[in-house]
């Protein structure tokens, strides 16, 4: 029988479309290879929830497995154009496994054929408990700063509280329910919507997304804000009249002089002063000075409020001298210092202040001014050190000071010049040897 020619020399034919099958694929791979890819955070759907709801249970995924990595294997072309939304992962609650564990399964959208694709981590971690309400007042928290000179007055919530529902931990682990607002610029009274924050014991943010509760919340919670307005305000006080015999009032000081108050602009206008009265401070048998510290607030017209409500106190020096007799309290830094030569540095090492009293007629004494009356002499402090020198004060004729003052001072060498600026020059070259 006479053989075809095609079938000759069969055996190498064979082998030759072997390796030219397998030359072929190595070309293919080579070109277009089989890849590996993962996707991050693709959103994990449960499905079937109702077998947890239909008992009267809730259920809290847990370990974060709300969200998987998907895992692709494809060639390289079709990893190149899947995203994201090409995946779905779903968790079927009537897979559920020892009542905890759900099976996660991965399909692909597009080139399913062509993919292989799995879940990790493969399974959705839940916990199954009672379902619990429980009501929350509802405190509101502002951030932002209102418009210059406006400040917030009263804020009211509506409705006061709130009914959230959830799984048992998850409800007992609310702490607090809070409304925040943003008054930034604001300077109107008005209504503003709020945004629910739910925070736990250790001031952490409690998840919502698995919470609900009987408010629409989502549109946020209305807040009623009253805006105020602030006015800086004197202090003023009237002079006593109950005074002991041959006692009189030289004056009085207040600590601080204003305070700032608020209230609706109408209210402010009716205000320019806040009055203390004299009874307020007895000196009937006062012979010296007295001092008085003061609350403020009950002085405070109705509808008009402190700024700060812990400035409240406020201190009141009244001065109290025999008739004939005033004592001016002069402060050191007044002082006039004469012949200090220029090598001495002068400190004062008394109090703040020196107390001198004058005797005098007392129409005279009412009208001593000594602003530049006070002076010392440094003629004989020639070396360094301590000296206690008298006071000098030029008064008037007819009034006389009953005991003339002296007052510590301390002497000290002026650094020289020259030593400056060799230690300024040695800090700015240690400076950029620095930089």
């Amino acid at each position: 029988m006479k053989k075809h020619k095609y079938m000759e020399n069969l055996s190498l034919k064979v082998i030759a479309l072997f390796f030219a099958v397998f030359l072929w694929l190595i070309v293919i791979n080579i070109d277009d290879p089989v890849d590996t890819q993962t996707f991050d955070n693709i959103p994990v759907e449960v499905k079937n929830e109702q077998v947890v709801k239909s008992k009267g249970k809730m259920y809290q995924i847990l370990d974060g497995t709300e969200n998987v990595s998907v895992k692709v294997t494809a060639k390289r072309e079709i990893l190149e154009k899947l995203t994201s939304s090409d995946f779905s992962a779903v968790a079927d609650m009537q897979e559920m496994q020892i009542n905890s564990l759900i099976p996660i399964k991965v399909s692909v959208k597009r080139y399913s054929s062509e993919c292989k694709a799995e879940a990790s981590p493969n399974n959705l971690v839940v916990e199954i408990n009672d379902v619990k309400q429980k009501v929350f007042p509802l405190t509101v928290s502002v951030s932002g700063t209102p418009q210059n000179g406006c400040i917030i007055g009263n804020m009211t919530v509506n409705p006061e509280k709130i009914t959230i529902k959830g799984s048992e931990p998850l409800v007992e682990s609310i702490e607090k329910a809070v409304v925040k607002v943003d008054v930034t610029g604001r300077a109107d009274s008005g209504t503003v919507q709020g945004n629910l924050v739910l925070y736990d014991s250790q001031g952490n943010i409690v998840d919502q997304s698995k919470l609900s509760n009987n408010l629409n919340t989502e549109k946020g919670i209305q807040v009623e804000i009253q805006m105020l307005n602030t006015k800086d305000v004197p202090i003023t006080y009237q002079q006593p009249e109950n005074l002991k015999e041959n006692y009189i009032c030289t004056g009085w000081t207040c600590e601080p002089q204003t305070i700032q108050v608020s209230g609706t602009k109408e209210m402010l206008d009716t205000i320019s002063e806040i009055e203390i009265p004299a009874l307020e401070i007895d000196v009937s048998d006062a012979t010296k000075k007295v001092e008085k510290t003061v609350d403020i607030t009950q002085y405070l017209p109705e509808g008009i409020k402190l700024v700060d409500e812990n400035a409240n106190t406020i201190l009141i020096t009244v001065m109290i001298e025999k008739e004939g007799s005033r004592i001016i309290e002069f402060p050191v830094e007044g002082i006039q210092v004469n012949n200090l030569k220029d090598k001495y540095e002068l400190t004062f090492e008394s109090d703040e202040v020196i107390e001198l009293k004058f005797i005098g007629e007392q129409t005279t004494l009412d009208q001593l001014d000594i602003t530049n009356a006070v002076s010392i002499d440094l003629q004989d402090c020639k070396s360094t050190g301590e000296y206690e020198v008298p006071v000098s004060i030029e008064v008037p004729g007819g009034v006389e000071l009953e005991k003339q003052p002296t007052i510590k001072v301390k002497l000290t060498e002026k650094e020289d010049e020259t030593d400056q600026k060799a230690d300024k020059k040695s800090d700015s070259t240690q400076e950029k040897s620095e930089k």
